[in-house]
């Protein structure tokens, strides 16, 4: 069985330094693959259009 992690897409660990950090030690743990979420930018207006239940 192989094993993969996914990057952080946004947030304090999606800065370039630590997703490279988080890749190194994944490739250091035996992780056999990496990926990354499609949805690179989320527009603020997405959030202000938002409906409260």
């Amino acid at each position: 069985m192989q094993y993969g992690i996914t990057l952080p897409g946004r947030g304090p660990l999606a800065t370039p330094d630590n997703m490279a950090t988080i890749a190194q030690k994944a490739e250091a743990l035996g992780f056999d693959s990496i990926a990354l979420g499609d949805h690179i930018l989320v527009r603020a207006i997405a959030y202000e259009n938002r409906v409260v239940w």
